[in-house]
């Protein structure tokens, strides 16, 4: 503390206020403030100009946090004696406290002036700017601090805080460090820096400074619950919880710990079923999280998507009533009726068709709000882009023109003309998705192209928009002439947006869309002279900012007619549009499966599997299976349990039951639910089985590749849009087509007659190897890829962007 000499000639008085003065500095360095305050009282009703007293009258009001009386005293200190550059400092922190940043920047720049060497002057100077966005000056101010101070922790710990909004996460890491070395004990470093190791995705590291962080203040909240989303990240639901569940015990209202349990259980429930306490668990902390903020949308999305997943959507419409009670503007909760637009599970045929109806009237009210928030409309890609219009390509009809319209509304500020890079020796292709991994978009649609893609003509860039890893994606690494990996939150969309725009691709193919946040908000721009899409998700993406959908002949009707499936330009490739390997021939299929076994025990007649996602089963389907076991008789059908929905599969069971009734059949004869299985005995299950059940009203070709490969005959009906002819374009493939039906009535005469069929062991046997034979018929299409290439290459040139001669095979741009 700078020593101040009292104005007062007489000298025994100025003995007595020194006196006085010292024992009050010496109570407020022990925290002892009353005290400290009653003699600076004192002194200064014997002298009003003692500017020592005055400016540690402020200080104490400071440490009780009455920063309104603080900034009183440290300006009536400054009047008495503004030369002082420290007292201009403590009025910049009360003024700082105060959130009165002008204010507090000016007394700092007063204190600056008058010591060039305040280094924490500097550095508090630099927070100030920082916290007003005036990040050129917030970094002149702290490199001051560093140059003057060099060994001061907090000004490597605020540039550090700087970095991170400049995004050079690695510099601020830098920082972050230095602050620590310096100061070993800086919680808020640990803390910061963790939270841009979670940024990286560098998991174990972030855990590990977020927990030195808590060693040394164990009270730290906020590192608890970043913590606990940390852990989430690694998929370590149950100890995340438990991390969410120590910040409300020293926080009890921490509103984002709240809501961060009901997101962890929320994410758990997508894996595994829940137990009953963590589904009460779930839900009580997401309502805690509404009730402590009405205004915070988070809690109130995770209650909704909940509750859709788990077919309670009275519930949904009533607690969105609520949500939208407090925020009626809020296009978040708009958003959020897709949830209710669109079950899971459908009751009947009223409900499919109510549903559509349902979409009509969503997207006028969509319309309704572009129109009244023009200033908003900056948010609209971001928001619309986590609520993906997936379940309506299960509802069997035409619906280009309402997607088409939605597609026209949402991506209406994003369109852009993009103009091809001259002189480039290759073709740039970006290719944008969550899949690259073990997966069946990755497994059909996408993994051949990263094979056979011809990098004589094209440069492939591959954009992984997920946290999850395996060794297909070490792979698809290493084939890439560039990959790219950001995080998967909200909050780098826009990274991921700059940094398609700075690679300036020729093209962006997006093998699906609807199943991921991040590339639908990239499909929703115009980043490339020519954008498409490609059947990973089999139905019209309805995009005006996407020109082509990369289909497949034996996928489609004439093409006349399946033009006006889509809103883009369809191109059918070759066979069924995709070159895919063989499958895995290693599985050791004689291997002994108990499991397997005691399914079969008490089966009796021909064994139909029904191996598709719950939300794939239509109402009306239900018929058929009906009818097939009643001409059949003595039948089973096997439906395997949707292991994320497991409701649902009750309620197929259900619903399937009561048409079983209306025929006269006993549902618990003939329904067979099956546990969802490891990859190996789901193929030996398929092995054992007779007869494959496609789903009418959304085909399935992943699983009907794999019934091929294992002999098991298929009954499928080839319907009038691609997705209900995927399992019959497999079958045209191989050239296999007897059992592909084109009507309702030969669907149930197929599987009659496969099952009279089965009967005869050996008849049987010749039919399964002959499937099996003719299985690798399907593989290893190359001329998909040539043909992929030839239009691309085409589709440039029409744009009178490129000029080549295709037949040559040498490109030049």
């Amino acid at each position: 503390m700078t020593s101040y000499r009292s104005s007062s000639n007489n000298s025994q008085t100025q003995i007595s206020i020194d006196e006085a003065y010292s024992k009050a500095f010496d109570f407020f360095n022990c925290g002892c403030f009353a005290e400290a305050d009653g003699l600076c009282t004192a002194i200064v009703h014997q002298d009003q100009n003692h500017v020592q007293a005055v400016n540690l009258l402020g200080l104490i009001a400071q440490k009780i946090e009455r920063h309104e009386l603080a900034v009183e005293q440290f300006r009536r200190a400054i009047a008495i004696d503004g030369r002082y550059a420290m007292l201009h400092y403590n009025l910049a922190t009360s003024l700082y406290h105060l959130v009165d940043m002008k204010k507090a920047i000016d007394s700092l720049e007063k204190a600056v002036e008058i010591n060039p060497n305040f280094y924490t002057a500097h550095c508090r100077l630099g927070a100030a700017f920082l916290q007003e966005g005036m990040l050129h000056k917030a970094a002149l101010s702290l490199q001051k601090a560093i140059a003057i101070k060099p060994d001061y922790a907090e000004s490597y710990f605020i540039y550090g805080n700087l970095l991170i909004k400049e995004d050079k996460l690695d510099e601020a890491e830098v920082n972050y460090h230095k602050a620590i070395a310096l100061n070993p004990d800086y919680s808020d470093a640990h803390y910061n820096l963790g939270n841009i190791l979670k940024m990286q995705n560098r998991f174990d590291e972030a855990i590990t400074s977020f927990q030195k962080a808590i060693a040394l203040k164990p009270d730290y909240a906020e590192a608890y619950n970043n913590l606990g989303l940390t852990l989430h990240e690694q998929n370590r639901f149950d100890d995340a919880v438990v991390s969410y569940q120590k910040a409300i015990s020293i926080v009890p209202d921490y509103v984002d710990a709240h809501n961060n349990i009901g997101f962890t259980l929320l994410a758990k429930s997508k894996l595994c079923t829940l137990a009953d306490n963590e589904v009460e668990k779930l839900l009580s902390s997401l309502k805690k999280a509404v009730t402590l903020s009405p205004k915070y949308l988070n809690p109130w999305c995770n209650l909704l998507l909940y509750l859709h997943n788990s077919d309670r959507y009275s519930e949904a419409g009533s607690l969105l009533d609520r949500a939208l009670y407090h925020q009626p503007d809020s296009l978040v909760l708009l958003l959020r009726k897709i949830h209710i637009i669109f079950p899971i599970f459908h009751k009947d045929s009223a409900s499919c068709n109510g549903s559509l109806e349902k979409f009509n009237l969503f997207i006028n009210e969509l319309d309704y709000w572009i129109k009244q928030n023009k200033p908003k409309q900056h948010e609209l890609a971001i928001q619309v882009s986590n609520m993906p219009i997936f379940y309506i390509a299960y509802l069997p009809k035409n619906h280009v023109n309402q997607l088409s319209r939605y597609g026209d509304l949402i991506a209406a500020n994003t369109e852009s003309t993009k103009p091809l890079i001259k002189n480039r020796a290759k073709i740039r292709i970006v290719i944008v998705s969550n899949h690259i991994r073990r997966h069946s978009v990755w497994e059909i649609v996408l993994k051949g192209i990263v094979r056979h893609l011809n990098r004589d003509r094209f440069e492939l860039f591959l954009y992984n928009t997920s946290n999850i890893s395996d060794d297909e994606t070490q792979w698809a690494q290493i084939k890439a002439d560039c990959y790219r990996k950001l995080g998967s939150e909200d909050r780098h969309k826009s990274s991921w947006l700059e940094m398609l725009h700075k690679d300036r691709p020729d093209v962006v193919f997006f093998p699906e869309l609807a199943m991921d946040s991040i590339t639908l908000f990239l499909a929703l721009h115009r980043t490339a002279p020519l954008q498409a899409v490609g059947w990973g998700h089999p139905i019209t993406s309805g995009l005006p900012t996407i020109d082509l959908f990369f289909s497949g002949e034996l996928l489609e009707t004439d093409a006349t007619t399946a033009q006006t499936h889509y809103s883009e330009k369809l191109i059918c490739l070759p066979g069924t549009g995709c070159c895919t390997e063989p499958l895995p021939t290693q599985h050791d299929l004689t291997a002994k499966h108990p499991e397997i076994d005691k399914i079969f025990t008490g089966l009796s007649g021909t064994v139909f599997i029904i191996c598709q996602k719950s939300f794939k089963f239509h109402p009306e389907d239900d018929y058929l299976f009906a009818q097939i076991a009643k001409t059949v008789g003595t039948c089973s059908f096997l439906i395997i349990v949707d292991e994320k929905l497991p409701w649902a599969t009750d309620n197929i069971i259900k619903r399937m039951g009561s048409e079983f009734q209306k025929n006269g059949l006993n549902p618990d004869s003939y329904l067979h639910i099956v546990p969802w299985l490891a990859n190996d005995k789901f193929l030996a299950l398929l092995k054992r089985c007779d007869i494959y059940l496609d789903c009418p009203a959304f085909s399935g070709y992943t699983t009907a590749r794999q019934a091929v490969n294992m002999g098991l005959p298929i009954v499928t009906l080839e319907g009038t849009f691609m997705r209900q002819r995927l399992a019959a374009g497999l079958l045209h493939q191989i050239d296999l087509t007897d059992t592909i039906a084109q009507n309702r009535q030969e669907y149930i005469n197929i599987a009659v007659k496969l099952a009279k069929e089965s009967q005869n062991r050996q008849l049987y046997k010749s039919r399964r190897d002959k499937l099996r034979n003719l299985a690798d018929r399907a593989d290893k299409n190359v001329e998909v890829l040539r043909f992929f290439e030839s239009v691309i290459v085409k589709s440039l040139g029409e744009k009178n962007q490129i000029i080549t001669d295709i037949n040559s095979g040498n490109g030049k741009i």
